[in-house]
Formats: structure tokens, C-alpha cells, sequence
């Protein structure tokens, strides 16, 4: 609690904050995320690193996502 406040002081946010922080993240809709998933994660620039066997490709293949083997 004591790290929390310090930050508050040091950032200079309002003396309500951690009680309306919380507040604020119950409300979020899956539609705020999904929105700002969009917004700061677009799937086009996305790449997955899948590390392991070559054996984990089945796994992979009800995505469709092209595979590249790296050496």
C-alpha cells in the first residue's frame, strides 16, 4: 500500500485515485478490450514464437496461420 500511495504523490494524481482505479477496471467491458486490443495490438503486425518440437505443428494447424521453421 505504501508503494501505491507513493505513486500516487509522485505521479501527481488525485488523492481519490486507487479508490476510483478500482472502480474503473471493474467497469471495463469486454468491449473495451477488445477494442483496445485492436487499437494497440492490430493481429496484422502480430507474429507468435513457438518454441519446441517440430512435432507442435498439428497443434498449431486449426489456426491457419502460416508456419516458418527457423534452423
Amino acid at each position: 500500500m505504501a508503494q501505491e500511495l507513493a505513486t500516487v504523490w509522485v505521479e501527481g494524481l488525485p488523492s481519490d485515485y486507487i479508490g476510483t482505479y478500482g472502480q474503473k477496471i471493474a467497469a471495463t467491458t469486454k468491449a473495451d478490450v477488445d477494442s483496445a486490443a485492436k487499437k494497440y495490438f492490430p493481429a496484422a503486425q502480430t507474429v507468435i514464437v513457438v518454441v519446441g518440437e517440430e512435432n507442435v505443428r498439428g497443434g498449431l494447424a486449426p489456426f491457419g496461420l502460416p508456419i516458418q521453421i527457423l534452423p
